[in-house]
């Protein structure tokens, strides 16, 4: 490693390169952890994801009027103050037709209800995965919890169901902020307990995996890392040649074609996989996407037309997503169509632009 720094100490194309490659991945942490604190609702706030088994019964069916959706879970540490439970939604119901849904809470063998409330279901449809939130349980560790949601006035327009996306529960838990900032130790046990557990949510890997696309981006485009593996270079080509001869030919071939000669079409990849799959609540992603769509074309040379195409593709699927009455996907469709349209009209202005030079 130290001659290969040696070797490279007087090259300003690698040392250019090198100091680019490092903003990109300080870019890629602070995202992440921006995103982190605001899953998290705060920073001084730490979130553990309850598994299924936790919840005895679960239903993913509709919830109709009279309807409970009961759960359980054992205190992961003290100070617990939010129970956030993750929604399936579908068409959007208009404000006089929203449902109220009674949530209440208490420690498993209590007489009485701990803390109770009403909440409206349109609320949902902004934040699916939805935090309920009650007086700190400051001596909660350890103890189990109760909770029920109660639909009182479910019609066919307003209904809801439990996601099935892994987490569909997740407790959280306050800290003081001023106490975390006074001692170093007890800041670093939270932060790894913090970070360790959010990285746990399909959301947050998504998340950081976007953010990290420049990076990776930008080292393919350059080449940043052929230099630095040329000596493994001829092992790893000669392994990626054995297995294209083999049974997983195809499949080879097919990830190279997707992931590395054409990147555009890796990006779509991932936008089908956020509007099918994940449905991020982050509005950073279409930046970071966008830019990047609009660097590939113009890397490789594509015309214009092409984020056209995407995008009116990505508006005829709409009609199709409120058919099977899932209006959230829509909604996502419709959004990232909006952004390849946004990018086809900043690269004709850009091509409009070279043309007069």
């Amino acid at each position: 490693m130290l001659n290969i720094i040696k070797k490279f100490r007087g090259d300003k194309k690698f040392l250019r390169n090198a100091a680019i490659s490092v903003l990109l991945l300080g870019l890629w942490l602070f995202l992440t952890v921006w995103y982190v604190v605001t899953f998290d609702t705060s920073f001084s706030i730490w979130s553990y994801n309850h598994p299924s088994s936790d919840i005895p019964n679960v239903n993913y069916n509709l919830i109709y009027k009279g309807e409970t959706f009961k759960g359980e879970f054992m205190a992961q540490d003290n100070n617990l103050g939010i129970v956030s439970v993750r929604f399936q939604t579908f068409i959007r119901p208009p404000y006089a037709y929203e449902d109220q849904y009674l949530f209440r809470i208490k420690e498993k063998g209590a007489s009485s209800w701990y803390y109770q409330n009403t909440y409206r279901n349109g609320l949902v449809y902004d934040v699916p995965f939805f935090p309920f939130g009650f007086p700190q349980i400051a001596n909660s560790k350890g103890k189990i919890y109760q909770f029920e949601i109660t639909a009182l006035n479910t019609n066919s327009v307003n209904q809801l169901s439990i996601s099935t996306r892994y987490p569909i529960l997740q407790s959280k838990y306050k800290y003081s902020g001023h106490e975390l900032l006074r001692n170093r130790n007890e800041l670093a046990k939270f932060l790894i307990v913090k970070f360790s557990n959010a990285f746990q949510t399909p959301d947050v890997i998504f998340s950081s995996f976007i953010y990290l696309l420049p990076f990776i981006f930008y080292l393919i485009w350059i080449s940043f890392l052929e230099k630095i593996m040329s000596p493994f270079t001829n092992k790893i080509e000669g392994v990626v040649e054995r297995l294209e001869n083999t049974i997983l030919g195809p499949f080879i071939k097919l990830i190279k074609r997707l992931f590395i000669y054409n990147l555009d079409l890796f990006l779509i990849f991932v936008v089908f996989v956020d509007i099918l799959a994940i449905q991020l609540n982050n509005d950073v992603k279409y930046l970071v996407i966008t830019a990047l769509w609009i660097a590939t074309l113009r890397v490789y040379k594509k015309e214009s037309k092409k984020s056209f195409i995407v995008g009116l593709a990505l508006i005829a699927l709409c009609p199709l997503f409120l058919t099977f009455k899932s209006e959230p996907t829509a909604e996502q469709a419709g959004a990232w169509a909006f952004m390849f349209l946004v990018a086809g009209t900043i690269q004709i202005l850009i091509e409009s632009q070279n043309e007069k030079a």
